[in-house]
């Protein structure tokens, strides 16, 4: 393996979001070892980078795919449309099964559910807005509708049909989590083209997970491992079950290669 791809929450990182001296130095033995380090996760490059400054990856592919980066340079774009943006939140509104919606957009980014914690460094540049605003919002190129509900089977049945927006749930985060985004925004997209940069392919990764948006990914790398939390799904796809998140299960797996 040359690259080690790894998600965050409730993979790489403790379920209190932090990581332990133990990762850290077992990554940074990775690096050190020749690995290239690649980041693969949900959140936005914002909270990516605040999350990740004790590690210095490569490359981070982040909000689910729509981005890949290295070095500022972007290696790997998927974005919606303003029309499907709108089209993607006017379904979301029509829906009785949808709580809440927050918009990542590229001029805006805005919620509606007042869970959110907006003081904090990760939510700081999100505004929260009435839902009635939000068509006035939507109308804007986004990285992803992230939406809360308790039936994630019947907000997928919404988006069946409706290419290129595609709807990706989150069974590892209860209600919140659950997203839309463009059909090409995956980890497995993008990471196969951080792969191409680093002169490598897939069959060069070892990737770790635990969430369905992190099956793909685990089904097409060389190498897979997923974290004994994980949801069956990623397990089934898994070529190997590290520990869970709380007790270090990635770092533990890596000092195998070290």
């Amino acid at each position: 393996m040359k690259i080690i791809a790894f998600d965050l929450d409730r993979t790489l990182l403790r379920t209190d979001e932090t990581l332990s001296p133990y990762t850290i130095q077992t990554m940074e033995a990775c690096a050190n070892a020749g690995y290239k380090l690649v980041v693969a996760t949900a959140r936005s490059l914002y909270s990516t980078q605040l999350i990740c400054q004790h590690l210095s990856p490569h490359a981070i592919i982040h909000t689910g795919g729509a981005f890949a980066v290295a070095q500022d340079q972007v290696l790997y774009e998927a974005l919606l449309s303003p029309q499907d943006t709108l089209r993607g939140v006017e379904i979301c509104m029509a829906s009785p099964h949808v709580h809440h919606i927050r918009i990542s957009g590229q001029a805006h980014e805005v919620t509606t559910n007042p869970a959110i914690p907006l003081w904090e460094l990760e939510f700081g540049h999100y505004r929260r807005i009435p839902v009635e605003l939000l068509p006035e919002y939507a109308n804007q190129a986004a990285t992803k509708i992230t939406v809360c509900t308790d039936n994630p089977d019947a907000v997928a049945q919404l988006f069946q049909h409706t290419p290129p927006l595609s709807f990706t749930p989150s069974n590892n985060t209860g209600s919140f989590g659950h997203k839309i985004s463009h059909q090409d925004a995956t980890k497995e997209a993008a990471l196969a083209r951080v792969a191409d940069y680093f002169g490598a392919t897939l069959q060069d990764v070892l990737a770790f997970g635990d969430d369905m948006a992190d099956v793909g990914m685990l089904s097409v790398c060389g190498d897979s491992v997923a974290v004994d939390n994980a949801i069956s799904q990623v397990k089934g796809v898994a070529k190997h079950i590290c520990p869970d998140n709380d007790h270090d299960g990635v770092a533990r797996y890596l000092q195998k290669l070290l």
